[in-house]
């Protein structure tokens, strides 16, 4: 089983050891077929039981690169000001193109507010 390539979590509800991202950057890396059902390429993840109110904020994803088989690319929860930007997302499919999702359907988001998804670069690439 293939984890996240990048977790940002944080323990909200029970120890609390781990706090809340105010400002961060994922820029100009490369993913190779990371993540699984269940675990996107970039997870955020705070533990947290009310959904009211933003964990994590300020997470900046720009000019990264893709590379993948059909994981979900981003998974964000109680996340304010996310942006998911100038990304280039190559997937390689197995199946046909008419079985593809688009891609606001591989961001999967919760409970989050000010998020700009925009200019990002997506093509298939044929595995037949």
């Amino acid at each position: 089983m293939q984890m996240s390539a990048i977790l940002v979590a944080a323990d909200a509800s029970s120890w609390y050891e781990s706090g809340a991202v105010t400002d961060m950057s994922i820029l100009d890396n490369r993913f190779v077929n990371c993540g699984s059902p269940g675990h996107s390429v970039i997870r955020i993840a705070p533990e947290n039981k009310h959904h009211h109110a933003s964990v994590h904020r300020n997470i900046r994803i720009t000019g990264n690169r893709f590379e993948t088989t059909g994981e979900d690319w981003l998974m964000a929860r109680s996340t304010e000001g996310l942006i998911f930007k100038n990304n280039v997302i190559r997937m390689q499919e197995k199946y046909d193109r008419e079985g593809n999702v688009p891609l606001d359907e591989r961001v999967k988001l919760e409970a989050c507010i000010g998020v700009d998804i925009l200019c990002n670069d997506l093509k298939y690439d044929d595995l037949n």
